[in-house]
Parts: C-alpha cells; structure tokens; sequence
C-alpha cells in the first residue's frame, strides 16, 4: 500500500499538453476553461482570449502579444518570463491597451 499525501500527489500531477490551434478552436466554439494546461512557450500572439480562464496553467514564455485579454483568469498561472506587450487586460468594460 502507497502512503502518501494529497499535497505529494497534486504535485505529481501532470498537465495535459494542448497548442495554440486546439485552444483557439475549443475558444471559438464557446469554451472558456482551460484551467491546469501545460502551454509553455506557445504563441498565442494577436488572438481574442476575453473571458478564458487559464488558472493553474504552466504559462512561462507564452506569447500573449497584442491579445485582447480582458476578463480572462490567471490565478496561480505560471507566467515566468510571458510575453504581454500591448495587450488589451482589465474589466470587460476597460478600453485601455498595456503596453
């Protein structure tokens, strides 16, 4: 019998890989959760991700260049070293661009 505890075995948890393309698609059919994805280092570079949820998500080096982000969720994301240059990010009522 294998003892051990939860906090061992959310660690060991891999994430499921998925691209660029397959979020878009899933995005344009109406899904917003994509929480606990591994998307390291994809470019997602120009795309409208309003309102996705990318929680617990494995981010570092992702592209989010020019995308229109307001709404979307990135609680405990790993974002080391992402790329958000002019992005559009806030309340979906926000007209800002960050640049």
């Amino acid at each position: 019998m294998i003892n051990q505890s939860k906090g061992n075995l959310s660690k060991q948890k891999k994430q499921e890989k998925k691209s660029v393309q397959e979020i878009i698609e899933q995005y344009q059919k109406g899904e917003r959760n994509f929480s606990n994805f591994d998307l390291r280092g994809q470019s997602f570079a120009g795309y409208h991700l309003s309102g996705a949820n990318f929680s617990n998500c494995n981010l570092r080096r992702a592209n989010f260049t020019g995308c229109n982000l307001k709404g979307t969720n990135f609680t405990k994301a790993r974002m080391g070293k992402a790329i958000l240059h002019d992005i559009k990010a806030g309340s979906e009522n926000d007209r800002r661009i960050y640049t």
